[in-house]
């Protein structure tokens, strides 16, 4: 500290404090792998995208479901963090920035999207374990559309993206199929089959909603960085709040069997982070303990000892091992079935088990779009790796899961030497 007089000249020093030596962070982060990553994305973002145009927008995230270490997190548009230390000769480049409406300040992976069908992981643990389903309970979806009568007499149509024949649970997560998740969860009241709470809607909410956040959503998931989302999970209570005041009606605060059947499938109001959803994927991988992701692994002091090593955080999902099996199962065969949902992420060599999703959104036109999402895990039988990918605009099966699979390979063939 200086004693200094009006004009800042130095009068004398009052006490001098020499700086010391900070400490030093090990991280999980592999470079060779970030790179590979970020590259990757990069160039998969003007990929085709059948009529849903470029996507602009993209994040990865490649963790050990083991450990919690994250090996890879990526978020594209990136930026120069060099810029600001030279504000003035590169002001142009701050503004660009600034005005870019992708949002590159943004950490993708931590910021939150509707997650659409990687949250049928969800669905389907609560219906198994409710015994609203069991891995054998049949659906029938020989036709795209489940009509659903009101209490009007008026016919609602909810979606299936294709007719998936007769499948049981472990089908219904790896062809993705709509109307057995909404069955799962809501029940088909009209044909006699319940929800999750019975023919009571609102429990059948509070129950759905309560196993999203058993896997981590809607809160965050406590890594070692700044400024993440907690993404959201629907349920009564929440719509209540929501719409409480005015425009809004009662009519608006109701919770419907639509509420319902589309937070099964991870639309319409749900959201989470890519982060979110790698924790999640290594939940079931892992067989059934949420895990807190980190960046760092140990802080190591100026003279070169390790003064704290990141221990590995677990807390229990709620989860038999028998229901955490069916599910992994499920996410198998969307990898190794001919018909799977996520058969672009099959990798010869290895064994990848894994869950699309296409979330359907509407841009700021009006016109609607989709994001494009993939998860898994591999090798199957004792997962060492996450992958999850997702893409602000594309069909997951088709944008995300070639990128995922890439993923992997580079992963086995680079990084698991570890």
């Amino acid at each position: 500290a200086n004693e200094q007089d009006a004009q800042g000249n130095l009068i004398n020093a009052l006490q001098t404090k020499d700086p010391v030596p900070g400490n030093s962070l090990k991280l999980a982060i592999d470079a060779d792998l970030q790179k590979y990553v970020a590259e990757l994305l990069q160039d998969s973002l003007d990929g085709t995208n059948g009529s849903y145009g470029p996507a602009s927008v993209a994040a990865a995230v490649v963790m050990s479901p083991k450990t919690g270490e994250v090996y890879s997190m990526v978020s594209i548009p990136s930026y120069d963090n060099n810029i600001f230390a030279q504000p003035d000769a590169r002001s142009n480049e701050l503004s660009a920035l600034y005005h870019d409406n992708r949002h590159p300040f943004l950490n993708q992976a931590l910021t939150s999207a509707a997650p659409g069908s990687t949250f049928k992981i969800v669905t389907a643990t609560a219906g198994l374990e409710t015994g609203n389903v069991t891995p054998n309970t049949t659906r029938c979806v020989n036709s795209k559309v489940l009509e659903i009568k009101g209490e009007t007499g008026q016919i609602f149509d909810f979606l299936d993206w294709r007719e998936q024949g007769c499948i049981d649970l472990r089908h219904g997560i790896a062809y993705s199929s709509n109307i057995y998740m909404y069955m799962t969860a809501g029940g088909i009241a009209q044909e006699g089959i319940p929800g999750l709470g019975g023919y009571d809607l609102e429990k059948s909410g509070v129950i759905l909603a309560n196993w999203a956040r058993k896997y981590g959503f809607g809160a965050p998931t406590g890594i070692d960085l700044f400024n993440e989302a907690a993404g959201r999970v629907p349920d009564p209570g929440w719509k209540r709040r929501n719409y409480a005041d005015p425009p809004y009606t009662e009519t608006d605060r109701q919770w419907y069997l639509s509420d319902v059947y589309f937070t099964a499938i991870g639309q319409q109001d749900v959201l989470a982070t890519p982060m979110q959803i790698a924790r999640m994927t290594a939940a079931v991988a892992n067989g059934g303990k949420l895990v807190t992701p980190h960046v760092v692994d140990e802080v190591i002091g100026p003279d070169g000892k390790t003064i704290r090593t990141i221990k590995t955080a677990l807390k229990d999902v709620g989860v038999s091992a028998a229901n955490i099996q069916v599910v992994k199962e499920g996410m198998h065969l969307s990898v190794t079935d001919s018909a799977g949902a996520g058969i672009r992420a099959y990798t010869p060599g290895i064994d990848i088990a894994g869950k699309t999703g296409t979330a359907e959104f509407y841009l700021p036109d009006g016109t609607k779009s989709q994001h494009a999402w993939f998860t898994g895990f591999a090798p199957y039988n004792d997962p060492d790796v996450v992958v999850t990918v997702y893409f602000d605009i594309g069909v997951g099966g088709d944008k995300a899961a070639p990128v995922a699979s890439k993923i992997f390979k580079y992963f086995m063939g680079n990084v698991k030497t570890k």
